[in-house]
């Protein structure tokens, strides 16, 4: 088990995602109380987390990633049909709850697809 520090703010995020979608494992994981010898900063939280809740955490990121590729598939300027908006978009889940959840999570042994 590994302790990783986590933004308070990705956390509301993925704990958002994973109540509306009924993701009863990664509720709990986020549920967990803090590790009580681990200080914390005002903005980031302390997690402690087996390399599956990690990959669990991660494959909620994964799936919004699959999501954002499904709704604006004109997403790169490559496509014939590409639309500055689709990147707009695609582009913020990419840079936000994926690429950040999967910087944090860098130290576990995570499979992106």
């Amino acid at each position: 088990m590994k302790t990783v520090f986590l933004p308070d703010e990705l956390i509301a995020q993925v704990k958002a995602i994973a109540e509306s979608e009924n993701y009863p494992e990664v509720t709990r994981i986020l549920n967990k109380p803090s590790p009580s010898d681990m200080e914390t900063a005002d903005t980031m939280t302390a997690i402690r987390l087996t390399r599956e809740e990690a990959q669990a955490l991660a494959n909620v990121a994964i799936v919004e990633h699959m999501k954002a590729e499904l709704k604006y598939p004109y997403w790169s300027d490559g496509h014939p049909k590409y639309d500055e908006a689709h990147e707009s978009e695609f582009f913020e889940i990419q840079a936000g709850l994926f690429g950040k959840l999967l910087h944090y999570l860098n130290e576990f042994d995570i499979k992106t697809r």
